[in-house]
């Protein structure tokens, strides 16, 4: 039997700003995704991420 893996990536928000729906929305999706292909039977790798970008850098200077 082939092992059925699944590999996602995925997102997290940019941290120099509150979160909002939008935000949310996205990662409950991923997490409905992720748990619907291993009900399916998938074994699920996650690797989630964010990048720093110039404007949280900015951020992170004016709140000290």
């Amino acid at each position: 039997m082939v092992k059925k893996i699944i590999k996602m990536y995925t997102c997290r928000p940019s941290t120099y700003q509150r979160l909002h729906i939008g935000n949310y929305y996205t990662f409950l999706f991923e997490d409905i995704l992720q748990r619907y292909l291993e009900y399916l039977g998938y074994t699920v790798i996650r690797l989630t991420f964010t990048d720093i970008e110039d404007k949280a850098i900015m951020q992170a200077k004016k709140e000290g």
